[in-house]
């Protein structure tokens, strides 16, 4: 259902929309994100695809418009369940109840993230990173708010 690549994919973008519009290499990314350049060479390009970032490693659009979901769609797509995964031919389109539980588990999950946008998560008042584990970057590398 979920894996590890949805936050790899969420923290990459939080690092390029923290420094907006600075440009970051592939090398400095993969020291701040705290993952193996093969897996954020991956995402980039998943990413680049997707329109959220170019080369020379920036941001595309700004980070309010850049939705959990949509990130996560473009690396790890929530796949939700549509028809019996067991594939019993009596259950039909019909879920039976552990099923339809899942499904509306998943459901709940793509709405939270629909709503929340990389913006959201870097203009919390707590203190904490964005994301645990997130490194922290120089005051002199970081761009302020517009």
């Amino acid at each position: 259902m979920l894996s590890d690549r949805f936050e790899h994919a969420l923290r990459l973008m939080v690092i390029l929309c923290r420094n907006a519009p600075s440009h970051h290499s592939l090398a400095e990314l993969t020291h701040l994100a705290q993952f193996p350049e093969a897996e954020v060479h991956e995402y980039l390009l998943a990413l680049q695809q997707g329109g959220l970032v170019k080369p020379g490693w920036t941001c595309t659009i700004p980070s309010n418009e850049i939705t959990l979901l949509r990130v996560i769609q473009l690396v790890a797509p929530i796949r939700r369940i549509t028809s019996c995964p067991m594939g019993y031919a009596e259950h039909g389109l019909n879920l039976c109840p552990l099923h339809r539980t899942i499904d509306n588990a998943l459901g709940a999950l793509e709405t939270a993230f629909q709503r929340t946008t990389i913006h959201h998560l870097l203009h919390q008042p707590e203190t904490n990173r964005p994301l645990c584990r997130f490194p922290h970057l120089p005051t002199a590398t970081m761009h302020s708010p517009q």
